[in-house]
């Protein structure tokens, strides 16, 4: 029986990351495209200023993402035991809960955020009425997905991941217009963007919800609040708010500092830099997206044993196909950036090597969470992930202060990132004794940092060896994703391993 239960949630996690992944790959091109012309009708200083500006609202919205992740847990875990009463009282509590959220970041954007943008930031004169529309139409775009969620976490809990990747596909086509049509405008282009993105958002957010409405009975019906379910969803985000508030004001700290110490010029780079990070980051966290559901079921069905096991098969794939991106990236980084941009600001080549290093460690973080997130047991991670992530900011701050590096921006979370592993391994070990931290460590993050040394070595041969070209751009990717893929193949799975994913391969994919 559980050999069934297994397969069909295997085949279902197949299918789901051939969706995802379908969507990955013509979103990424399209990003890709829209990003280089952007920048190129905006210019550098207006393209800063845009993410700059944006990043002010992303500051006060660490309340979503503490209720995100209780959202998507709790309608998970409820769809696992097959409560349609419950599923609906939780639907619906969770929403009138992002509701109050959306509310609360308004008021503190429309408040101190608005001070923060006229008061501190470096913007110069002639561009702040254009900074302040951009603000506001970046608050609005929050409230929209800050109630999105649930609808959002209903889709994924439901594990409609092909809804999900049309809608966002549909999303990035929007964009890539709006982009080309941006250089034929004879008025502001930067507030004429950010009043197109916004509706963009408002199209996309009513597409999600009129799927929902029309396919989930607990997405309909009347609001109906259930105090236990708000009491228990609010308890298990108590200690979530002070991490997902550590790390968001790392994140826009480190922005923000970018500005005072240097100039939207700056913040251009560092924008550019987190569009390719997430770029990157989307070829792992597809897999991850598709596993979630699975993981957390295995928790509140009490398979343990095959909860772990599902964690590391993650990790061990997802830390595969981001360094088949990762690594022909940073080595063929000058050459890429060349070719995707017209003008490169400066720093965005350290800028982006280093987030992509950070982007694998907190991969392995992601994965860990997922299991933290389904046992419920926040306070012990949260305190301490939350406060080693916002060191980074004063430590930033002193670091400036003495005239360093730009880079240290990022090179500093690094850092962070690892020490908040450490402490999600040994946090998870805690609640679920069949997570061994060092076995886990060892075969999964650890023995990849090993695998990429040797790729590293005949990716120099080959760079020895051939002049900067896209001939050897393709020569690189194909020879570093061959030897990445062989080595975690044999390297890192067992016989028994090999031969299980061979069958599941050869059974599941004609199923899909």
């Amino acid at each position: 029986m559980e050999s069934g239960y297994s397969s069909i949630n295997n085949r279902k996690i197949l299918k789901n990351t051939v969706v995802l992944y379908g969507r990955m790959l013509l979103t990424m091109g399209i990003s890709l495209y829209t990003s280089r012309v952007v920048l190129n009708v905006l210019g550098v200083d207006d393209y800063g200023i845009y993410g700059l500006v944006g990043g002010i609202v992303v500051l006060f919205s660490f309340l979503n993402g503490t209720m995100s992740g209780a959202t998507s847990r709790y309608l998970t875990i409820e769809l696992a035991r097959s409560d349609v009463s419950h599923l609906r009282r939780t639907f619906s509590t969770a929403l009138l809960l992002h509701i109050g959220i959306a509310l609360i970041v308004f008021v503190l954007a429309e408040t101190i955020g608005l001070w923060l943008l006229l008061e501190k930031l470096n913007i110069s004169e002639g561009r702040m009425s254009a900074a302040i529309w951009v603000y506001q139409f970046s608050v609005v775009s929050s409230v929209i997905s800050i109630t999105q969620v649930p609808y959002n976490a209903s889709l994924i809990a439901h594990e409609k991941m092909d809804v999900f990747a049309i809608i966002e596909v549909v999303n990035s086509i929007l964009k890539l217009v709006v982009a080309l049509l941006l250089s034929f405008a004879m008025c502001d282009k930067l507030i004429l963007y950010s009043g197109l993105i916004l509706s963009i958002s408002f199209v996309i957010a009513m597409s999600y919800r009129i799927y929902c409405n029309q396919h989930y009975d607990e997405c309909r019906g009347k609001l109906l609040w259930d105090k236990n379910v708000g009491k228990s969803m609010l308890g298990f985000s108590g200690w979530n708010l002070y991490s997902n508030m550590c790390f968001t004001g790392r994140q826009q700290g480190t922005n923000m500092l970018l500005n005072v110490f240097g100039s939207t010029a700056v913040n251009a780079a560092a924008g550019l830099a987190t569009s390719v990070q997430y770029m990157v980051e989307q070829v792992a966290t597809n897999l991850v997206m598709a596993s979630r559901p699975q993981i957390i079921k295995q928790y509140a069905t009490d398979n343990f044993s095959g909860m772990v096991k599902l964690l590391k098969q993650t990790a061990i794939l997802a830390n595969m196909l981001y360094l088949v991106i990762a690594v022909p990236f940073i080595a063929e980084i000058h050459y890429v950036l060349k070719l995707w941009l017209i003008q490169v600001p400066p720093y965005t080549v350290e800028f982006c090597v280093l987030m992509t290093i950070a982007s694998f460690i907190s991969l392995n973080n992601n994965i860990l969470y997922i299991g933290i997130q389904a046992v419920g047991r926040m306070r012990f991670y949260s305190f301490v992930a939350g406060t080693a992530s916002l060191l980074v900011i004063p430590l930033l701050w002193i670091c400036f202060n003495h005239k360093a590096d730009f880079s240290y921006a990022f090179g500093l979370p690094i850092i962070s990132n690892f020490l908040i592993y450490v402490v999600c391994i040994y946090s998870l070990h805690n609640y679920v004794h069949e997570l061994r931290p060092w076995r886990y460590f060892f075969s999964t993050m650890l023995s990849h940092i090993l695998i990429i040394l040797p790729v590293f070595v005949i990716i120099s041969f080959l760079h020895y060896m051939l002049k900067e070209s896209f001939n050897r751009l393709v020569i690189t990717i194909f020879t570093s994703s061959i030897c990445i893929v062989i080595l975690s193949y044999y390297v890192l799975l067992t016989k028994g391993a090999r031969m299980e994913i061979m069958n599941k391969l050869k059974t599941n994919i004609f199923k899909i």
